[in-house]
């Protein structure tokens, strides 16, 4: 099963994606007083279901800002995938786990009929 990591700090994150055979890493930037615990049950059933595909990170409020400012995106929840050697894809405000299913579902396997792991 695909385990859901909340960001405490950067650098876990960062770290995370630096180890070599990373899996694809689905990143969920929400606040607080977005429906925390919806996205929370969302990506744990994305996760499930994508469990040897890829890897979910979760950005709670006070990391966000970082993260708009790398990735160039406003505003929460915002849900990022990002691939190696791949440039990211984007996916903003409320959706439904079957969105979330087929923005990610989709873009691996775009990837992989362009050649990419």
């Amino acid at each position: 099963m695909c385990a859901k990591k909340t960001i405490t700090r950067i650098d876990e994150f960062n770290q995370g994606l630096v180890e070599e055979n990373r899996l694809p890493v689905l990143l969920a930037c929400i606040s607080k007083d977005d429906d925390l615990e919806w996205v929370i049950h969302i990506l744990e059933h994305v996760g499930q279901r994508l469990w040897s595909r890829i890897e979910i990170f979760l950005a709670i409020d006070d990391l966000v800002p970082f993260f708009m400012e790398k990735y160039g995106f406003e505003g929460t929840p915002s849900y990022i995938l990002i691939q190696k050697g791949m440039p990211p894809e984007y996916m903003f405000g409320d959706i439904s786990e079957d969105d979330l299913f087929r923005f990610t579902g989709q873009n691996l396997i775009n990837n992989v009929a362009r050649g990419k792991p």
